[in-house]
């Protein structure tokens, strides 16, 4: 059960693994993208570790972040929100903590199901346990993308809309 709430907003600790996510995230897409354009080289090569070790602390930010909302309360929602953006918004929120836990899961499966090889170095030091997955998960990540496309939108939009009185909420 979670602990009750009595303040109008995020405490400290999920505001900083919000953001801890958030920027990883972004630097997960910007090394991504960057890393697809390099030819082969050990250039290209310690951009795919950064881009995994990444990936594996996202995910265990997000177990983390997962926790410790399953011990403490989310802020409520402002009462003069309509049912139906309640209910999305808490639909959103869910979905995702499944998207920042799946998307890591799903890019260590396809490392591990890969022939070439490749160890996997985490942050320099540590080789992540290889584990052969016969599967390909590429339209998980699509749904990532436009999931998180059409959360920034409606963020903006109730960033932008004084009427919604979430952004107490969020600051």
């Amino acid at each position: 059960m979670p602990k009750a709430t009595t303040s109008s907003s995020y405490n400290a600790v999920a505001k900083a693994l919000h953001w801890l996510i958030a920027y990883a995230i972004i630097a997960m897409l910007i090394i991504g993208w960057t890393m697809k354009s390099m030819a082969n080289g050990s250039d290209k090569f310690a951009l795919f570790q950064l881009h995994k070790s990444l990936g594996i602390t996202i995910l265990a930010l997000s177990l983390i972040r997962l926790l410790w909302r399953l011990i403490h309360q989310a802020p409520p929602l402002p009462a003069k929100m309509p049912t139906w953006e309640k209910f999305a918004a808490r639909g959103t929120h869910w979905l995702f903590y499944i998207l920042i836990i799946g998307m890591p899961l799903t890019g260590w499966a396809i490392v591990s199901s890969s022939t070439r090889n490749i160890p996997t170095i985490l942050w320099s030091v540590t080789y992540l346990i290889r584990k052969h997955v016969a599967t390909s998960l590429g339209p998980f990540s699509v749904t990532f993308f436009e999931a998180a496309a059409g959360a920034v939108c409606v963020s903006l939009i109730h960033r932008i809309s004084p009427r919604a009185g979430l952004s107490a909420i969020i600051k």
